[in-house]
């Protein structure tokens, strides 16, 4: 039986980014958090483990006035107890987004309310460059909205997710963009595309006529076999110092061929010693 740690989640990244969100989000889980508590208080908060509570998130970004004197020397004391699993989320998004964003929003920038945003976020940016660095899941939140990344946070920290690392197949289509939280992308567009036949367009890659139909390609099994095994070699390598890893498939549209050979990758890895989950992006639902 696995032993039982308590879990502490940083949230950490650039302002506008959706650390709110996050941390809302944790407190749905069941997290009790803190924002923008001092880092210099970490030793004492950890010097009772039976008094922490099961699931704790806790808020770091510019406004902790010790965040470059003190960020290295909480996160290793964080790390170094044994009963403790730990993990740093960190957010961020692109300059243009987190300024339309301010603009929206009307804002000010908690490093200074007379600078401009564009140079307010330049120079967050580079206060945080040791919890970026120290990160062990970054999120690039400039295409999603709140209720995607309440989505991306739960699946990636629900209370109940294993100790193990957490491994996600997901289809998507090229013409939507690529995934950003992809770790390896596969281009399956050069197999059969169902789309092509008028009988099997309206079904997805879930339906065993459409998954048959690309199964038949010559090319299929002799794919499917070498990114297996490629995988299989890769995953106890990712997982000495990733949490979580997203193998990602796509297509044209994200219906056919994508989402039959993501469901063929989370079957074939289904045993695997990692927690295995799979997401279909853009496939109609």
């Amino acid at each position: 039986m696995a032993e039982h740690k308590k879990k502490i989640v940083i949230v950490s990244g650039l302002s506008g980014a959706g650390k709110s969100t996050a941390l809302k989000t944790l407190e749905d889980l069941g997290y009790e958090c803190i924002d923008n508590m001092p880092l210099r208080l970490i030793p004492s908060l950890l010097s009772d483990e039976s008094a922490l509570p099961e699931c704790l998130a806790l808020g770091v970004d510019v406004r902790n006035q010790d965040i470059t004197t003190h960020v290295q020397s909480a996160v290793n004391e964080i790390r170094a107890h044994q009963h403790i699993e730990s993990h740093i989320l960190y957010l961020y998004a692109d300059m243009d987004v987190l300024v339309r964003r301010y603009s929206e929003t009307r804002r000010v920038h908690p490093l200074s309310p007379t600078r401009p945003v564009a140079e307010s976020l330049t120079l967050e940016k580079d206060l945080l460059e040791d919890m970026r660095h120290m990160s062990d899941q970054m999120m690039d939140t400039s295409n999603m909205k709140p209720a995607e990344l309440a989505d991306e946070v739960k699946k990636h920290f629900s209370a109940q997710t294993s100790p193990h690392m957490q491994v996600f197949f997901m289809s998507f289509g090229f013409k939507h963009g690529i995934p950003r939280e992809a770790d390896l992308v596969f281009d399956v567009r050069f197999l059969r595309n169902p789309h092509w036949d008028e009988n099997l367009r309206p079904f997805t890659g879930q339906n065993k006529d459409v998954a048959a139909y690309i199964a038949a390609d010559e090319n299929f099994i002799s794919t499917a076999d070498k990114i297996s095994a490629l995988i299989e070699h890769q995953l106890p390598l990712f997982a000495q110092n990733k949490s979580y890893l997203t193998v990602a498939f796509g297509c044209t549209g994200g219906k056919h061929r994508s989402v039959m050979i993501t469901e063929h990758m989370h079957k074939h890895f289904a045993d695997s010693p990692f927690e295995i989950q799979k997401y279909h992006r853009d496939m109609p639902q």
